[in-house]
């Protein structure tokens, strides 16, 4: 979270004014980017001391080595009260849909010509969602007209695991009123100042302290408080080493969690008695390990989260994502990162079935907030765990499902592909087997593969007309015999993408 690590603020006065802007007027838009541990959040949470303006805040996360979709904005929308209402017609799902959704949720958020100025902070980046970048990306060209500012932190020595965010950090440096900041490390002067900060010493050798820490604020904030770890894992552990068996085990429990974990949550997992819980996380808190956000508790670092998790041996691993993902299971709630968190425990716990079924909740509920990639990625996994089962496959249902995602995600090749192989697999009949191909006609349509879409509806509208159809089905047919006969019997020059029926 914003400004946690607890390290004072040195230098950088450039930097600074830059960011307080953005806490004081609408219009600006900035990246702050660095490696972990050099002060993206210490910046933030100095410039936001002043704000004169409301500040909203959320924050990209990953778990398991897995961004969460829309987690930043799922944490914004609910400080706001929830997300907003689908738009008209939401559930005739479409990829405009999804433009005009976006467009919905920055009204919701920022309308134009609103007399409140907003700060939105965005933490994390390179954790993002394809939607979270195209939302801010969308926000931040309005944002004039919005009276909003955004202020987003990256970090630059780790790879964005979604290609978008690269794309997005040049989309946004491009925009009017935007600054990328670039924090390098400290300078063996400043250096020197931190540690005279920290300690109240005047004679400090500046150059000792900044061979050790290479000049990172959190590392050299850490060293001063146990000057003889050597290693950079002995200094990031150095607290969590010095906890009793109840917190220590508390603190790699919590660790599977990610950054933070709700209370309640962590209480379910852990399986203490009341009395030995609170004794446990008043250590943890107490040492410095973890820090109290309303309800939750988070790291205060996440490099220290990080060397936490990397002392962890897989059958250790797995066992804590099991009883994470129990915890979280019992009281689930409705929001898209919560159920995209039960997979991943399920996931990493070794829990194929129980992913699938927490992974394809994910998928509808992104599927309806109209994050199509996002829902394809969830679909996909499902469907890997479908085909290594015993049935051999996913039911075509399922299939049906995923496709229409996949062609809303913008690859109707690839939607194509999962029908093909669904029918090849399963021989249904009639209405189910016309069904999924006008739909494969539509999809080939949509990929250029012009002769394939005419084969697929002509043997739609023979199956139509052999099948006995279904109750209530008279509207459906009716439309589908006309949409494959006329698609089937059209020249060669190739019209407008027919929509499928669904």
């Amino acid at each position: 979270m914003i400004g946690v690590a607890g390290v004072p603020y040195i230098g950088r006065a450039d930097h600074r004014a830059a960011v307080a802007a953005a806490f004081a007027e609408p219009g600006h838009v900035i990246l702050i980017c660095g490696e972990a541990g050099v002060g993206k959040s210490s910046l933030v949470a100095a410039a936001r001391a002043g704000a004169a303006t409301e500040v909203v805040e959320g924050s990209c996360l990953q778990l398991a080595g897995q961004p969460l979709p829309l987690a930043a904005l799922e944490q914004i929308f609910y400080a706001r009260g929830g997300w907003p209402d689908s738009a008209d017609g939401a559930e005739q799902q479409s990829a405009e849909q999804r433009l005009k959704a976006i467009r919905q949720w920055a009204d919701a958020l920022a309308p134009a010509g609103s007399p409140t100025t907003l700060t939105l902070v965005v933490d994390d980046l390179h954790w993002a969602d394809e939607t979270t970048c195209d939302f801010l990306v969308y926000l931040a060209s309005t944002a004039a007209r919005r009276r909003i500012s955004l202020v987003i932190t990256m970090r630059n020595d780790e790879a964005p695991r979604v290609g978008r965010v690269q794309q997005a950090c040049g989309d946004l440096a491009r925009l009017p009123g935007a600054t990328n900041v670039e924090l390098e490390r400290l300078t063996r002067q400043e250096c020197g100042e931190l540690v005279a900060v920290l300690t109240g010493a005047t004679d400090v050798d500046a150059d000792a302290w900044y061979e050790r820490s290479q000049g990172n604020p959190y590392l050299l904030g850490e060293l001063v408080k146990d000057p003889g770890a050597r290693r950079v894992k002995d200094v990031l552990l150095s607290r969590v080493q010095a906890l009793g068996a109840d917190a220590a085990e508390l603190v790699r429990l919590a660790a599977v969690f990610g950054l933070w974990v709700p209370d309640d949550q962590l209480h379910s997992a852990s399986v203490l008695p009341d009395d030995r819980y609170a004794a446990a996380v008043r250590e943890a808190v107490d040492v410095g390990v973890f820090v109290v956000e309303g309800v939750d508790y988070t790291f205060r670092h996440a490099l220290m989260c990080e060397a936490v998790l990397s002392q962890l041996l897989p059958m250790e691993r797995r066992k804590l994502h099991e009883r994470a993902a129990r915890a979280m299971a019992e009281d689930p709630g409705d929001d898209l990162s919560t159920a995209v968190a039960v997979s991943v425990h399920w996931e990493a716990a070794g829990r194929p079935a129980e992913a699938a079924a927490w992974g394809l909740r994910a998928a509808r509920k992104a599927r309806r907030l109209n994050a199509y990639a996002e829902s394809w990625g969830h679909y996909r996994r499902v469907l890997d765990v479908a085909r290594r089962g015993a049935d051999g496959g996913p039911e075509l249902d399922l299939v049906l499902e995923a496709a229409g995602v996949a062609r809303l995600g913008g690859d109707p090749t690839t939607a194509a592909g999962l029908l093909e192989e669904a029918l090849r697999r399963d021989p249904v009949r009639g209405a189910e087997r016309a069904t999924a191909l006008e739909r494969l006609g539509c999809y080939l349509w949509e990929a250029g593969q012009t002769e394939r879409s005419r084969a697929a509806y002509a043997e739609a509208a023979d199956a139509l007309a052999a099948g006995r159809g279904r109750p209530g089905d008279a509207e459906w047919r009716t439309t589908t015999s006309r949409n494959c006969t006329s698609v089937h019997r059209r020249s060669t020059r190739r019209p407008s993408s027919p929509r499928p029926r669904w």
